[in-house]
C-alpha cells in the first residue's frame, strides 16, 4: 500500500467520503489558475497516485483517465479573472466553486496548503502543508489539475508558438523571459504580474 495514503488512514479512519483539493498555476505569469477536487472511492489506491511534479506527462495524462473513474469536479479561473481577484483569491474562489460541482457532499475536506471556507459545509476542513505528498487525495487532484493546466496552455502555445508555453506551462523562466523581452505579452498573460507589465505596450492582441 502506498505511503502516501496513510493520512487519510490515519487521521480519518471512520470517514468514507473525503475530498482533495489542488490548484495549478498559481505561480504563473501567464494561462489560468486551475482547481481540482476529488473523492476517491474507498479503498481505491494506486502507486503512481503521487504529487503531480514527481510524474511525467504521459503518466499524469494515464493517471487522470484513471482518477476520473471517482468523483472529480474542475474549475478554471482565467488569466483574466486572476488579474482581478489575484491568484491567491482566484485559487480559494476556484476551490469554492468546484465544491459546489461535486456530484455528492464529502465528509471531510482536504486542501493543500490552503484552509479555505465552503459557505454552508458543517463537515471538516483541514489544510496540510505539501498535502499532495502526504494526502492520497491531494495527489490525485493535483494531477487532475495539473493536466487541465497544460492541456490549455498547450492550446495557447498553438496560437502563440513563440512564447513557448507548451514548455514551461505559463511560469516565469529565463527563456519565457527572453520570449517576453521580445515580443511583449501576448492576450493570455497576467497584466497584474510584474513581469508582463514591463511590456504593456507590446501587448498582442
Amino acid at each position: 500500500m502506498s505511503n502516501i495514503l496513510q493520512y487519510e488512514l490515519e487521521n480519518y479512519p471512520n470517514h468514507q467520503l473525503i475530498a482533495g483539493f489542488d490548484e495549478v498555476g498559481r505561480g504563473a505569469i501567464a494561462g489560468p489558475v486551475v482547481v481540482a477536487c476529488v473523492i476517491l472511492k474507498s479503498g481505491f489506491s494506486h502507486h503512481l497516485i503521487k504529487d503531480s511534479k514527481q510524474l511525467n506527462s504521459k503518466q499524469r495524462i494515464m493517471m487522470s483517465k484513471i482518477i476520473r473513474e471517482n468523483a472529480v469536479a474542475v474549475s478554471i479561473k482565467s488569466h483574466d479573472f486572476v488579474d482581478i481577484h489575484n491568484p491567491k483569491q482566484s485559487s480559494i474562489l476556484g476551490m469554492n466553486e468546484a465544491f459546489t460541482k461535486l456530484s455528492i457532499i464529502p465528509e471531510v475536506c482536504l486542501v493543500d496548503f490552503e484552509e479555505p471556507q465552503f459557505p454552508n459545509f458543517s463537515g471538516i476542513v483541514e489544510g496540510i502543508v505539501k498535502g499532495d505528498q502526504k494526502s492520497l487525495n491531494i495527489a490525485a487532484a493535483s494531477i487532475i489539475a495539473k493536466v487541465v493546466q497544460e492541456q490549455i496552455m498547450i492550446k495557447y502555445d498553438q496560437q502563440y508558438p513563440h512564447y513557448g508555453f507548451k514548455t514551461h506551462k505559463g511560469y516565469y523562466t529565463k527563456n519565457h523571459a527572453l520570449t517576453l523581452e521580445k515580443h511583449g505579452a501576448c492576450q493570455y498573460h497576467r497584466k497584474s504580474c510584474v513581469p508582463v507589465q514591463k511590456y504593456p505596450q507590446k501587448i498582442l492582441m
